[in-house]
């Protein structure tokens, strides 16, 4: 009863929240054309009860895209003493950077399934941050830290759209590969 009158446990609203941000920009992803980009969501990664919320395929590269909708400024902020100083991530005055750190697992999952063809194209596999509703300042540009990209939906689509070597039938039997050893969650 207490549940019913609070709409529910605090965990279900997150993830109902982070559900909402991998819908909407999943939507964005979609909209991109198919031959310049295509997008599977929602990938299982195997032996494992974790998923990828989108794997895009460009001409430019592969990109492993985890969704995530927050609210407050975001920030790149360098903690540490001088001689060992370290990129952290902040977002509403909170460290985030564990988010960085779980990347690791979702890019070793899609570099497994599709490794030769990565090395045959020469194509990078960059994982990908993206936030939505969080504040970003004006004059702001997309970072990254620890060899993860930290963008937001327009920059993110931008950087998607540029230019590369694959060609449409080659972004097809990236998606194949990656949707065959990748089945939906």
């Amino acid at each position: 009863m207490i549940l019913r009158a609070t709409n529910g446990p605090a965990s279900t609203r997150v993830w109902a929240t982070g559900s909402e941000g991998e819908r909407l920009i999943g939507a964005g992803l979609d909209a991109i054309d198919e031959r310049i980009a295509i997008t599977l969501h929602d990938r299982r990664i195997p032996r494992s009860r974790a998923n990828i919320d989108h794997i895009t395929i460009a001409r430019s590269g592969v990109f492993v895209i985890d969704s995530k909708r927050y609210s407050g400024r975001l920030e790149l902020r360098r903690a540490g003493p001088l001689w060992m100083r370290e990129r952290r991530l902040y977002i509403g005055g909170r460290d985030k950077t564990k988010l960085v750190e779980g990347m690791a697992k979702q890019t070793a999952a899609v570099r497994e399934a599709i490794q030769p063809l990565l090395e045959e194209f020469e194509l990078p596999l960059t994982p990908v941050l993206c936030f939505l509703g969080v504040d970003v300042p004006l004059l702001a540009r997309p970072f990254e830290i620890n060899g993860v990209r930290i963008e937001w939906p327009r920059p993110l689509k931008k950087r998607l759209e540029q230019a590369g070597p694959l060609a449409p039938a080659e972004l097809r039997l990236f998606a194949r590969n990656l949707a065959t050893a990748l089945p939906p969650a």
